[in-house]
C-alpha cells in the first residue's frame, strides 16, 4: 500500500491538476504532450484513491481505503455530488445536471459501494466498470 504525508498528498493533487505559467507546466509536466501527462497524473491520482493508501499526520499511520465513492467526468470542475449523497440514500436528481458528461446514452459517472451504504443508486443509468471509466478520460469529449 502506498504511503503518503499529508503535505506531500496536497503537493501532489496541485502538482497533477496545475494550469500555471509555462515554466511550472514543463517543470511539473515534462513529457512534450502535456495534456497526456496531466491525464497519466490524473489517472494515477483516481486509482490511489480508489485502492486506498497510508496516511501520516503528526507520526500516526491511518490506512484510508474508501468504503464509498462517486466520481464523474464533468465539463467544469465544480463539487457536483457533495449535497445529494447522504449516509443510506443518494438524491438522483442530481444526474440531470448538464455538467455531467454522457458516453452511449450512459452518465460518465462511477460509484464504488461495496458496503452497499448507500442505496437509490441508479446503476443501470451509470458506468459500472472502472477501467471503463478511467479510458473515458483519454478520449475527447464535448
Amino acid at each position: 500500500m502506498p504511503i503518503i504525508y499529508r503535505h506531500r498528498f496536497i503537493a501532489l493533487i496541485k502538482e497533477v491538476l496545475s494550469i500555471s505559467d509555462a515554466h511550472q507546466k514543463k517543470h511539473f509536466y515534462p513529457e512534450k504532450d502535456l495534456i497526456k501527462s496531466k491525464k497519466n497524473g490524473l489517472e494515477q491520482i483516481l486509482t490511489l484513491l480508489k485502492n486506498g493508501f497510508i496516511f501520516h499526520s503528526s507520526g500516526e499511520n491511518y490506512g484510508v481505503v474508501p468504503k464509498f465513492i462517486i466520481s464523474a467526468w464533468l465539463k467544469i470542475p465544480v463539487p457536483l455530488f457533495h449535497s445529494f449523497v447522504k449516509m443510506g440514500e443518494f438524491e438522483n436528481s442530481i444526474l440531470e445536471n448538464d455538467y455531467i458528461l454522457k458516453e452511449n446514452e450512459k452518465l460518465l459517472v462511477y460509484t464504488y459501494n461495496p458496503l452497499n451504504l448507500v442505496s437509490n443508486i441508479p446503476r443501470e443509468k451509470l458506468v459500472d466498470n472502472w477501467k471503463e471509466f478511467l479510458n473515458a478520460l483519454n478520449e475527447e469529449k464535448n
